[in-house]
Formats: C-alpha cells, sequence, structure tokens
C-alpha cells in the first residue's frame, strides 16, 4: 500500500520509520539521484541507545521539494552487508 504525501513546492517534510538499528538494520532510499520533483536534505536517527540491543528506533529523512508533479519515493529495509531487503516502504509525494 502506498502512503501518499501532498506538499507545495519549496516545502520541506519528512518521512519518519521504525528500524532496528542494534541489528544492523537501517533504511535507504532506492535510487535517490533519480528524483526530479523531490531532493533529499538529510537522514538522522531519533530515540537512539546503544546500550539497548533490540529496542526500536525512528529513521527520519528529510526532502525538500523542488518542482511541481507527483513522485514516488521507495525505502528499502536492510542491513548493509545483506543483498536482499527485508521489507520495503513507499511513498508517493504530490507537489502543487
Amino acid at each position: 500500500m502506498n502512503r501518499r504525501i501532498t506538499a507545495k513546492l519549496g516545502e520541506v517534510f519528512e518521512i519518519s520509520l521504525d528500524a532496528l538499528a542494534s541489528a544492523g538494520f537501517s533504511w535507504a532510499p532506492a535510487a535517490p539521484e533519480s528524483l526530479k520533483v523531490v531532493e533529499m536534505i538529510d537522514s538522522a536517527w531519533r530515540g537512539v541507545d546503544a546500550e539497548k540491543v533490540g529496542e526500536s528506533t525512528r529513521q527520519v529523512f528529510r526532502f525538500r521539494t523542488i518542482g511541481l508533479g507527483e513522485e514516488q519515493l521507495r525505502f528499502e529495509y536492510k542491513r548493509p552487508w545483506e543483498a536482499a531487503s527485508q521489507d520495503t516502504r513507499t511513498f508517493v509525494v504530490r507537489v502543487e
């Protein structure tokens, strides 16, 4: 199921995803270099406690809209050393 986001041109928005960073998992946007309507500004971890192995954290991605239209953002959830992703999330961003 795609999640929908509507934003205005020049607006900054966040996508926040749960992750088990202490187990080596993280989210990564698929093909961020091909984006035309949005650009990724940065990403950060929230709620990280290195002492609590297995505790869920939030990985937050910030984007800025740079063009009008619609863009599909796809994120893959995996460990960097593994080829297969454990999960994917897709967001459809409409910029008006």
